[in-house]
């Protein structure tokens, strides 16, 4: 184990002093790779903050969520000698370590050929993905730790960037037409609760963009047979709801329609 890595560890045993989040369960973190250097080390250092206070029996698969591949695994056993962050730590030290690595390759977002937006992940691919190499008919939590807005260059016409979001009609159609798309796919995301934190409200247009970003990622889960756990900035209070294995009511209902259009608000007059 490199200096840096010993570094790491260090830095994280000595900041955690917050009580254990009691739950044990499978879990799928996606982190983004577009971040600024010194965001991505900020991001991963809490991230590994809040992994270390998982209850015992907590088996935690890391992967990146924009090329959707694993970086690591973090694995607590039920077993009490791992009762304390330092141990924990030790134990997955492999898992730190990758997930170091992979916060210095941490790309800025906006050159050539990538997203333009910061933390960017592929939030329906990442899901499927999920779905197909995790869920093993219990429920799973996918933990997406980045941006809702959407933006891949391969797919402009579909960017959610400048505060654009989809229109209902993408969730009727295939994903053929759509990444929206979820026609036909009513129990692929069945057993899993999403859980979004996107780090700072400071990424929303107002309210109403906030309001309205929440309220497509919502349907779009749910149409696919999954639910929406926690649409949060605040990573720690996602960690924290999550524990209580509660879905959040809403009256959200999709409108039907065959119009795939990416709806940009108009000002409000005051």
């Amino acid at each position: 184990m490199n200096k840096n890595t010993l570094l790491l560890l260090g830095l994280l045993c000595m900041t955690l002093m917050v009580a254990p989040v009691a739950f044990a369960r499978d879990l799928v973190v996606a982190v983004s790779p577009y971040y600024a250097l010194d965001d991505a080390k900020r991001h991963s250092v809490a991230l590994l903050k809040q992994l270390t206070q998982l209850d015992q029996g907590s088996h935690v698969t890391l992967i990146d969520g924009y090329h959707l591949s694993i970086i690591g695994e973090f694995i607590i056993p039920d077993n009490p000698a791992y009762n304390n962050p330092k141990a924990r730590l030790g134990l997955n030290r492999d898992a730190v370590a990758a997930l170091k690595r992979f916060a210095d390759k941490s790309v800025m977002p906006g050159g050539a050929g990538h997203p333009s937006v910061p933390g960017a992940v592929r939030l329906p691919q990442l899901l499927r993905y999920a779905a197909h190499h995790f869920a093993q008919g219990k429920r799973l939590d996918v933990i997406v730790l980045g941006s809702p807005f959407y933006d891949d260059p391969k797919e402009p016409a579909f960017s959610m960037t400048g505060g654009r979001f989809p229109s209902d009609g993408h969730l009727f159609a295939s994903q053929g037409k759509t990444p929206f798309g979820a026609a036909g796919q009513a129990g692929l995301l069945k057993n899993i609760v999403a859980h979004v934190g996107y780090g700072s409200d400071s990424i929303m247009q107002g309210d109403r963009h906030a309001y309205f970003v929440k309220r497509f990622w919502t349907l779009y889960v749910e149409a696919l047979g999954g639910k929406l756990g926690s649409f949060i900035a605040d990573v720690p209070t996602l960690f924290r709801g999550m524990s209580l294995n509660a879905v959040p009511a809403h009256d959200f209902k999709p409108i039907r329609s065959d119009k795939l259009e990416m709806i940009l608000l108009r000002p409000v007059d005051v």
